[in-house]
């Protein structure tokens, strides 16, 4: 569990700036900032770090290329004070403490989209100075008011610009200019992947098993798996995709709340050569396998997804900044890598 107690602790760390092959993510005082492999941006503000308020969120997403909208999107916890009659409330909306509307949340899932109108006061709002104590967003409603902190935007939103190459346009959030809004750069296309359905488990014959189950001890990842455990009963999965590979899957860590399962390429026959996949998976399904790292309100995953011959990535995100918020698991998903995946029959 080393490597999940790493992952979290960069999380909770909100750090300042980064960089890599999956995307963009920069963060400042109340905001965070994470762009995908397409240079869709997702900005998303909270109330304020120093605990004087309940946990509010709002994000707003762009998609890459001239002339794209900004959607904004408001999420606190459960509504746990609403009525019992009532499965859904408006919420009273200000927007730098001027009246701007209202938007209806519902009891088990707090969220909602803000209008047309209300994003074209919002964003002008973000780049202002404002009295202390005021959010740059407040709802108000059953059990309270929640307010999302303005501290940070503008520079999150800067960034925004400047990954998808904005900066000097009309379209710009902060530093518009007179250059053509056509000059900025398009989308990029998300890589597309031709997945399969993962073969069906079997059962392997027990000296087969115990066999392969002595070689993945000395696997890399292998040595603190429970299911290899000799003094315990083997928790080994095998499914064969040819008749030279098999996927071999083994219980590393069983939690009071998850299941942690390494997984290996092997050899059908002996010498097995183990080829680790990843050590931190807790979900499967038809065609993929996911990592969900979490812990109280942090969280990232990844997915990878089964081509016939090995698996890949076709998706990560994260939940940004965690350390404060109390958003179990975090307020959103931000991707920063996406893929288009397609099985055998699916549509373009």
């Amino acid at each position: 569990m080393t490597r999940l107690l790493a992952v979290l602790g960069l999380l909770c760390g909100a750090a300042q700036a980064g960089t890599g092959a999956e995307g963009i993510t920069f963060s400042h005082l109340d905001w965070d900032l994470v762009c995908d492999n397409t240079r869709t941006c997702r900005a998303a503000g909270y109330n304020a770090a120093d605990g004087s308020g309940p946990p509010a969120s709002l994000l707003l997403t762009r998609a890459a290329g001239p002339d794209q909208p900004v959607r904004a999107e408001f999420r606190t916890e459960r509504l746990d004070d609403m009525p019992d009659k009532l499965d859904s409330a408006p919420l009273t909306m200000t927007i730098a403490g001027r009246p701007a509307g209202t938007l209806v949340a519902r009891r088990d899932r707090p969220a909602g989209e803000l209008s047309r109108a209300q994003v074209e006061a919002l964003l002008p709002a973000l780049l202002a100075p404002l009295p202390e104590g005021v959010g740059v967003l407040a709802l108000s409603g059953p059990g309270g008011t929640w307010r999302v902190s303005g501290a940070g935007a503008t520079a999150v939103l800067l960034k925004m610009d400047d990954v998808q190459g904005r900066i000097g346009t009309p379209g710009a959030l902060v530093r518009k200019g007179s250059k053509a809004e056509a000059a900025v750069p398009p989308a990029l296309p998300a890589p597309v992947v031709a997945a399969r359905p993962l073969p069906a488990s079997f059962a392997l014959p027990a000296a087969r098993l115990s066999a392969l189950a002595a070689v993945l001890r000395k696997a890399p990842a292998g040595q603190d798996c429970e299911g290899l455990d000799p003094a315990a009963p083997l928790e080994l999965t095998a499914r064969q995709p040819s008749a030279g590979k098999m996927l071999v899957t083994a219980l590393c860590h069983a939690g009071s709340r998850e299941r942690v399962y390494a997984l290996w390429i092997v050899n059908a026959v002996p010498p097995y050569a183990p080829a680790l996949v990843a050590d931190d998976i807790t979900d499967f399904s038809a065609d993929k396998v996911r990592s969900l790292h979490a812990m109280h309100e942090c969280a990232s995953a990844e997915e990878r997804s089964w081509t016939g011959r090995a698996f890949v990535l076709t998706r990560a995100h994260t939940s940004g900044q965690c350390a404060g918020r109390l958003f179990p698991y975090g307020a959103w998903q931000l991707p920063t890598f996406v893929t288009d995946v397609r099985l055998p029959g699916s549509r373009p």
